[in-house]
């Protein structure tokens, strides 16, 4: 089963590129609190603040949300079931159109 990993791939993705979270937010315009909760492990909400990212780092979704390398060897209960999070982005893009 895999398992929302975005905490630990945004905090890899901003060690390489050697920004802070206040920076990746001005860069973005993703308000400040929502990339702290999505580091600390929070579940994204926002499809269209996941694409912004994505954009900002050159990566798809996917690799955001389910690197491999992230989640493979964190068997921890308190990650987020792949189909828990498809229900959230269902969600908003149900909301947007």
């Amino acid at each position: 089963m895999k398992y929302i990993a975005i905490d630990k791939v945004l905090k890899s993705l901003m060690k390489k590129r050697n920004i802070s979270l206040r920076e990746l937010s001005l860069k973005t315009s993703i308000p400040y609190p929502t990339l702290h909760a999505w580091s600390i492990g929070r579940p994204p909400k926002d499809i269209v603040k996941l694409k912004v990212i994505c954009d900002f780092f050159k990566i798809s979704f996917e690799d955001l949300l389910f690197d491999e390398k992230f989640y493979e060897n964190d068997k921890r209960s308190t990650s987020l079931p792949a189909k828990k999070i498809k229900a959230i982005l269902e969600i908003t893009v149900i909301k947007i159109n």
